[in-house]
């Protein structure tokens, strides 16, 4: 008998026709709940944060006078949408977020479904192997959002934006989470700046629904080419998983994943986004040489480089010094050296390093051959 596929919560709310499949190796769909189950499984999730932060139950009167109001005046703008579309905003205001909520399909060998049988389940994973595997297989997931995020995101305005809301596979079970809840609540705000904002009034495009769906696709089919090898061929493989293309890019958003759910550390963010940046583009040195320096080296000048390819009028002088303090900083908190840096200056940096991880990846995965180059030499 075929497994069901689990599911998560993604942090977009749009109507879908149809299942979107964004990964064919990895074998996740982008899709809205289809059946009555489903809606009622992501209604209860999210019911707990829908009333936190809409005033309770007693506001539910008022919730529903404001939503028909919204819907009433969506259906005469109309802006060329489709009965499809209107039909899919009809019926209660929670149960309407519920079923346009667009989950994250992906195979987990039938836990999820264990788990919604047997709470006990939970104790059975938490004392065995079985457990690590189903949490690393949903990292997997998370991973590979926080990539296809970085190919959606223009560079200037990415900071890690995940593409998975629940930063755990038990976290489904879990409505009552004060983070989760906040992070329900930023999705319904912006699933009413979707359904009711002009494409061109929206802001951040990658967050506008409608403008991210293709580049999700074709994102999609990048990391797809890319992890097939059908992008690059290696003169050498490793038998390291972080040495291969699709090892090295996986870890690259697991990285990323670590940097935007488990550290709260500012310097922790910080020599991981350096760290990042080392994998894509510098090579382990001549052991005869300064170790340091020459990793030192190979980063500054590869990346100005890259820089310069993107923004040919830089100051590369400028740009040298930035990425030289920036290397020395991160020596510094290896090191556990004392930083003249204050957290002000850390955060700007910080902002800088998601920007450089943002370009290096997509030149990555557009010429994988040109990276691999840069790499080696």
């Amino acid at each position: 008998m075929k497994t069901t596929k689990a599911y998560t919560l993604s942090t977009y709310i749009y109507p879908l026709k149809e299942k979107l499949l964004i990964s064919d190796s990895l074998g996740y769909e982008l899709d809205n709940p289809r059946s009555q189950d489903e809606v009622d499984f992501v209604l209860n999730y999210i019911r707990p944060a829908i009333e936190k932060f809409t005033g309770g139950e007693e506001a539910a009167g008022l919730r529903k006078v404001r939503w028909q109001l919204v819907l009433a005046r969506i259906e005469r703008e109309n802006r060329g949408r489709d009965g499809f579309f209107i039909q899919s905003l009809r019926g209660e205001p929670d149960e309407v977020l519920a079923k346009n909520w667009i989950i994250v399909r992906y195979d987990d060998k039938g836990e999820f479904n264990n788990l919604r049988r047997s709470l006990n389940r939970f104790i059975d994973l938490g004392t065995s192997d079985e457990g690590d595997a189903f949490l690393s297989n949903y990292y997997q997931l998370e991973s590979y959002g926080h990539l296809l995020q970085l190919l959606i995101v223009d560079t200037k305005e990415y900071y890690g934006q995940p593409l998975t809301l629940l930063s755990s596979p038990y976290a489904m079970f879990e409505a009552t989470d004060t983070e989760h809840m906040r992070q329900v609540a930023m999705s319904i705000f912006r699933f009413e700046r979707n359904i009711e904002s002009e494409p061109g009034d929206f802001g951040y495009s990658w967050a506008y629904f409608p403008h991210a769906r293709e580049k999700l696709l074709q994102g999609g089919k990048l990391l797809d080419g890319v992890f097939s090898g059908s992008k690059l061929k290696l003169k050498k493989e490793t038998s390291k998983s972080k040495d291969v293309p699709k090892g090295r890019m996986l870890y690259v958003g697991d990285l990323l994943r670590i940097i935007d759910s488990q550290s709260y550390d500012l310097k922790v963010k910080f020599i991981l986004l350096v760290s990042i940046l080392e994998l894509l583009v510098t090579h382990a040195p001549d052991m005869l040489k300064n170790v340091e320096d020459s990793i030192r080296k190979q980063f500054i000048l590869k990346l100005t480089i890259l820089l310069h390819q993107h923004e040919p009028q830089m100051d590369l002088d400028g740009q040298k010094k930035k990425l030289s303090n920036i290397y020395d900083i991160r020596s510094k908190i290896a090191h556990g050296g004392e930083l003249s840096a204050g957290n002000k200056v850390l955060v700007e940096l910080v902002k800088d390093l998601f920007y450089y991880v943002n370009l290096v990846f997509n030149v990555y995965v557009k010429d994988p051959a040109f990276i691999e180059f840069l790499k080696a030499n």
